[in-house]
């Protein structure tokens, strides 16, 4: 076997190996994934007052980020972004929402259950010294 060494990678050098290596794997596996980073913002006066950022994963979305700027949040923005990524979600016939979000934001589990999400697990003590609740959503079509 060839000396193998290890070094620290710099973005360009892991792109294309890991997206490759990955789609052979799963090929093997009869599963054809085609990863989507999508981004949306909601404007007050054109200026941006929330964001929500997600990924598509196997038919499921994977709500990464969302944020609503602080003397805007109780308006109804935050359901307005998760209303919009389930539209698409429909639309990509996607099956599953999903998130994380940890104890500090409990204003925002409460909107998520409100809006038909379910807690799946709870890891205690996770990042920050927190504990981080994962919610998801089952989504049907028509």
């Amino acid at each position: 076997m060839a000396e193998i060494s290890i070094k620290r990678a710099q973005k360009k050098d892991i792109i294309n190996f890991k997206n490759k290596e990955w789609r052979k794997f799963n090929k093997t596996l009869g599963r054809i994934i085609i990863p989507h980073r999508i981004c949306f913002v909601a404007l007050a006066k054109n200026k941006v007052v929330g964001s929500i950022e997600v990924s598509i994963w196997g038919g499921v979305v994977c709500i990464d980020n969302l944020i609503v700027a602080g003397k805007f949040r109780g308006k109804g923005i935050a359901t307005l972004l998760l209303k919009k990524i389930e539209d698409l979600a429909l639309k990509k016939k996607c099956h599953k929402l999903t998130l994380r979000t940890s104890e500090d934001h409990k204003e925002a589990i409460s909107l998520y259950k409100k809006l038909g999400f379910k807690i799946d697990a709870i890891i205690k003590e996770d990042k920050f010294h927190r504990d981080w609740y994962y919610l998801a959503k089952k989504i049907k079509g028509e």
